[in-house]
Order: structure tokens, then sequence, then C-alpha cells
């Protein structure tokens, strides 16, 4: 039998070679978290940005918007504040000249 190029491990998937230069990458660590989580995020080109920090209702916790943000790995320190445990959603909006990203993760708060 032949090996299947692709192999899953739960969530993850892994993927033989290098990362591709034009990669999305949007996550949150770590998570859960209990005060602190860091939002990383990667753009392939300059972009507008809007991030949020929403509960699961879709009510809106934090916000973040960048008009021109520069291509590269970014790194958003998320701190808790008032809210409580729970999961919560982030959601990355990003629309440059050739791209349109929009994905949301969830992030898991603990008390």
């Amino acid at each position: 039998t032949k090996e299947n190029p692709l192999h899953r491990s739960e969530n993850l998937v892994l993927y033989p070679g290098p990362i591709k230069a034009h990669s999305e990458i949007f996550y949150n660590f770590p998570n859960p978290f209990i005060n602190q989580t860091q939002i990383i995020y990667s753009l392939p080109e300059n972009c507008s940005v809007i991030l949020k920090v929403m509960d699961l209702n879709g009510k809106e916790l934090k916000k973040w918007q960048y008009v021109n943000q520069s291509s590269g790995k970014h790194i958003i320190d998320f701190d808790r504040e008032k809210i409580s445990g729970g999961i919560y959603q982030c959601k990355l909006n990003a629309k440059g000249k050739s791209v349109f990203i929009s994905k949301t993760i969830k992030m898991v708060c603990i008390d």
C-alpha cells in the first residue's frame, strides 16, 4: 500500500514540505488561557484588518482595527479584563489588493 502524503491527527493536518509564504496563520496561545493570551496571525500582503473578540452570542468585547497593516506575522496581547470563564470567538477580517481573509477561531478562558 502507498503511504498517503496527507497525515491527520485529530484536528491537526500535516502537509509534507515547507509552508508557502502565502499561507494563512491564525491562532491564539495559550488556549485555554487564564489571564492573557496572544492572538497570532500572518498576512500575505498589506491589508486593512479588523480583529474582534466576541462572546458566543456575537456581542463584541474587544476590537482592533488597522487601515494598512504590513504583511507578515502579527501578535496581539489580549488581556481577559472583565470577562468570565467560557468560550469566546475571535474573528479576523483582512482585505488587501489580492486577498480577502475571514476566519474565526474559538478561545477558551478559564477561571
